[in-house]
Parts: C-alpha cells; sequence; structure tokens
C-alpha cells in the first residue's frame, strides 16, 4: 500500500503495541416485532484503540497511531480500490491514500501504513474534547464511492479513542443509469446503488407538474450486499403521456432519490409510409399515443446525423396526429432518419427510411428576349444627271402667274399663267418651286404627254407621280 506524501513539518508517527479491539461502525436499532432483521453494520478493527497525537513542540514529540481493517468485503460493484479518510469535525476530509483492493475485496492498509495523521493545514492539531473521524470507502472504475465503514476519534488531551458511531450511516444513493423514456405497461430498467445492502426499495412516479400528487409505487425491488439493485418496475398500462417525476425510496434506510423522467402511453407508436420515397414524394405520417393538443417536431437527418427541420403537427384530443407531408426537396439518395418529439410531453421516437433519388426537375423556359432594334443601312438616292443639251441655251426667268404657282420658263413661246404647261413648242413648265425634273423617265413621259397633246389634268396628274417617286413613295 503505498501511502500519500506527508507534509514536512508533519511529525514522525509510530505504530502502537496495544492489543486488537472491535470496533463498530453502526449502531444498528431497535427492531420492530414485524422488521426483519437487519445485516451485521460493517466493522473496522482498530489495532490499537487509543493512541497519542504528534506535538510540534518545541520540543516535537511523535505519535501514535494504529493498523485497520474492515470485517467486511467491499461490494463487487465497487472493487477497484479503498479510500481512506480522516475527517475533521467541522466535516472536511483529508485523503490518506486511494489503494487498490486485494482479491478478497477487505480493505486493509497493512503492517506498513495505520498512522492517523491528525493536523490541518495550519499546523494546529486536534484540541481535546473534539471528536474525528477515520473512515472507509470503496470505489468502483469509474471512481464512484460507496460508504463501507467508519469509528470516531475522541481527542482527550494529547490522546485519540476509538469510539462507536452512534448515528446511523449516511447513505447517497444515485441512480446509474438516467430514466428518459417510460413506456406505460412495459418494463422499465432501475439502476441504482448507494442504498443500505440487502434493504428493500420502493419505485413510484407522480406527475412532474403536481408536487402535492403523491407518488404511486410500481415496483418494489431489493439491494444486495453492496447497497445496489439492477431490476425492473412496470408503470401502469393505463397511464397517459406525460413527464413525471420517479422516486426510488429504500425502506430501512429512508434514503431516497429522484429523477424526471417522461413516460409514454402504452399505444405511444409512430408510422410512417412509405418508408422509401424520392424527395419531394409525399409520406403519410401517423402519430399516436402523445399528450394531448401538444405540437409535435419532425426532424430529418441523413448520413451526418444533423437533423433539419421538416414538419410541426398538433395533436389532438386523443393524443393523435395524422397528415401527409413532403419530402424535403433538398435531400441527397441514401439512408435517413426521422426524428419525432413531443413539445411538452418530450415524448420521442425515431424512424428510419430510404431516400431512393433525386427530384425530377422540370424543364426550364428562359424569360423572353427582345432584339435589340434593327437600322436599315441608310440608302443614298443615285445621284440624278440632267440630259445633255445642244447648243447654248438661255434660262428664261420664272415669272409668278397670277393666280398660280411659279412655272419653268417654255422654250419659243413661254410658259402657261398657272404654271402647268409649256408652250406648244417649248418644253414643258418645270413644277411649281422645285425646278426643273431631272429624271430622264419623267422628261421621257412628259414629252410624249406633250405630243400626243395631253392636257393641263394629265399634266397635273403626273407631276403628282414625281413628286411621290422623288419621296420614295414609288
Amino acid at each position: 500500500m503505498t501511502a500519500l506524501p506527508t507534509r514536512s513539518s508533519w511529525p514522525t508517527r509510530a505504530l502502537g503495541a496495544a492489543g486488537a479491539v472491535l470496533v463498530v461502525a453502526a449502531v444498528t436499532p431497535a427492531l420492530s416485532a414485524h422488521a426483519e432483521p437487519e445485516p451485521p453494520a460493517p466493522k473496522l478493527i482498530l489495532e490499537p484503540t487509543t493512541g497519542s497525537i504528534p506535538q510540534l513542540g518545541p520540543p516535537a514529540v511523535e505519535g501514535t497511531g494504529a493498523k485497520w481493517r474492515s470485517d467486511t468485503p467491499c461490494p463487487e460493484s465497487h472493487a477497484a480500490a479503498a479510500r481512506y479518510e480522516v475527517v475533521s469535525p467541522e466535516g472536511l476530509p483529508t485523503l490518506i491514500a486511494d489503494d487498490p483492493l486485494p482479491a478478497d475485496r477487505i480493505p486493509n492498509p497493512g503492517e506498513a501504513y495505520g498512522e492517523i495523521p491528525f493536523f490541518d493545514y495550519v499546523g494546529v492539531y486536534p484540541a481535546s474534547g473534539t471528536v474525528w473521524q477515520l473512515r472507509v470507502q470503496c470505489l468502483d472504475a469509474a471512481g464512484a464511492t460507496q460508504p463501507l465503514a467508519a469509528v470516531n476519534l475522541r481527542i482527550n488531551g494529547t490522546t485519540w479513542t476509538a469510539e462507536e458511531i452512534t448515528q446511523p450511516p449516511v447513505y447517497h444513493p444515485a441512480f446509474r443509469a438516467d430514466l428518459v423514456q417510460i413506456k406505460a405497461g412495459a418494463e422499465a430498467t432501475i439502476d441504482v446503488t448507494g442504498f443500505k445492502p440487502g434493504e428493500q426499495i420502493t419505485v413510484a412516479a407522480r406527475p412532474e407538474a403536481d408536487a402535492t400528487a403523491p407518488p404511486v409505487v410500481f415496483g418494489t425491488l431489493t439491494t444486495n450486499s453492496g447497497g445496489q439493485i439492477i431490476g425492473t418496475a412496470t408503470p401502469p398500462a393505463a397511464w397517459t403521456t406525460g413527464r413525471y417525476r420517479i422516486v426510488v425510496t429504500g425502506a430501512q434506510s429512508a434514503a431516497s432519490v429522484q429523477t424526471t423522467a417522461t413516460i409514454v402511453a402504452a399505444n405511444f407508436a409512430v408510422a410512417l409510409d412509405p418508408l422509401s420515397a424520392k424527395p419531394g414524394d409525399p409520406i403519410a405520417v401517423t402519430l399516436t399515443g402523445f399528450q394531448a393538443q401538444e405540437e409535435i417536431d419532425l426532424t430529418i437527418a441523413g448520413t451526418d446525423g444533423t437533423p433539419k427541420p421538416w414538419k410541426t403537427l398538433t395533436a389532438g384530443a386523443d393524443g393523435s396526429a395524422t397528415q401527409s407531408a413532403a419530402l424535403p426537396s433538398t435531400l441527397t439518395a441514401g439512408p435517413h432518419t426521422v426524428y419525432v418529439k413531443g413539445k411538452t410531453s418530450q415524448a420521442a421516437a425515431s424512424q428510419p427510411i430510404i431516400v431512393t433519388g433525386t427530384p425530377t426537375t422540370p424543364p426550364t423556359t428562359p424569360p423572353p428576349t427582345t432584339p435589340p432594334p434593327t437600322t436599315p443601312p441608310p440608302t443614298t438616292p443615285p445621284p440624278t444627271t440632267d440630259p445633255p443639251t445642244t447648243g447654248p441655251t438661255t434660262a428664261s426667268p420664272t415669272t409668278t402667274a397670277p393666280g398660280g404657282d411659279t412655272g419653268g420658263s417654255g422654250g419659243d413661246s413661254g410658259g402657261s399663267t398657272d404654271g402647268s404647261s409649256g408652250g406648244s413648242h417649248g418644253g414643258g413648265g418645270g413644277p411649281a418651286k422645285t425646278g426643273a425634273l431631272s429624271d430622264p423617265r419623267l422628261v421621257g413621259s412628259l414629252g410624249a404627254a406633250l405630243m400626243a397633246g395631253s392636257g393641263a389634268l394629265w399634266y397635273r396628274t403626273r407631276r403628282r407621280s414625281a413628286l411621290l417617286e422623288a419621296d420614295g413613295q414609288l
């Protein structure tokens, strides 16, 4: 057994040589006529049962300690090591050592270690009349402790004396496995420790929201020699879904431990149909056994395990809900899990589904585009060339005839007074205000018309045609 390092100011302690005495760690209370006999309380055996405490001096005086051992082994659940502590009158523990247990699981510090380190951290040693305590605890592999036995050490001057502990032992029960969700009418595993060895414990529950409601017992179990139990209890099948306070109580020790868990109704279930579909396909969701009128969240997770929101349903007065919901279009092919959880009751369930492929994307039509307006290339009319003239010609000045437009000059006999026709031997008068016509086709047509002796009406018609052609309308 390896001791903890000691402070340099601690005096050396010698082992006492007095005889061995049994010291009972707890007083067994009187049994009633109907009570079952309790198992003997674990004992610490000190050799010797008295000794001296060290003194700082001067001169410094060494103290005498004792060896100790237990007459009761540690339970199998806490057989990894034994912890030895000295506890001050203020309840402050001083660790002596954590040592592995021997094969028989009986804590025993051995021959080389047994001195009792009375001290505090400022070098003040126990005062006369104070009571300290030496105790042994058993440890499991995770370091959780299970009290085993203890004795009081009363200080009288510079002497300590082992005494029986007159108060009952203190138990610290705990759940070793959390209760998260229990189904009414089905067995639930109860795993607790820290109770009195061999005592009967009850498992009960009441609604979490009603602190005045008495817990209803739905299971009775018995702890083993280590004060623990792994057993089953069955809540009544008629219980409805909700949050409940679970209470486990020892019948002899009165020790108790509580936790909050969800109890779901016997018909609690989640159904999806189909269990294989493509993104965007409808899934029929059927929920039963939830709390009445509560909202129920549906999430879906792929292989990355991260749930993503899918749908929120509301249960009816009977705690059920049915609705068709389309799978999110963003899902990829592969296995997925749908998680369902009631917001009020915390009732939860999951259902695996298979996403079979990606959704079919309908063809998209691009928005219509308007081509930019096209501008035809500019057109340049061909250059006009006056017909060649033979011999010198003298242009006669233009005159304004009364009541008409300005006409062009004729040949030998001049133009008409209204500007519409030329003389009998000269060329036709030009259009009013525009000068002579330059298109050879028009000149030819006009000459032919004059030679045919057309009148003023024919000339005016041809004149209009010429104007329209010049404007590009013919």
